[in-house]
């Protein structure tokens, strides 16, 4: 199926992303939206829970769930679960710092030194 390393990697990535954003759109976000109605959260802070969401440790989960039916595609599998949690902890490094502060700094919040 895939002849060479540079064409499993691009497809593991665009899988990766379009994954990614569209069960974060579909399943994750509004779930968490659902979980927060009624608590007087603000937009932005369940905005911000609905990103840092389970995305990484889903896809770990599922992948022990099938990693030993010794499925005939499982190095494409591997692959793809690596590349998504690579994603996943290198998006949200960089973005967690930046976005918490600056809700910190709108609901009139100190920042918390050294953590």
């Amino acid at each position: 199926m895939y002849d060479n390393l540079a064409t499993l990697a691009v497809f593991a990535f665009v899988f990766s992303v379009i994954a990614g954003r569209v069960e974060r759109s579909t399943v994750s976000g509004p779930m968490i939206f659902i979980a927060l109605s009624g608590t007087g959260e603000k937009l932005e802070t369940k905005l911000f829970l609905a990103w840092f969401g389970p995305w990484g440790l889903a896809t770990i989960v599922f992948f022990i769930i099938v990693a030993n039916e010794h499925l005939p595609a499982e190095s494409i599998i591997k692959h793809v679960v690596v590349c998504t949690i690579t994603l996943c902890v290198v998006a949200h490094g960089m973005t967690a710092n930046a976005w918490a502060r600056g809700i910190g700094r709108r609901l009139g919040q100190e920042p918390v030194h050294g953590l």
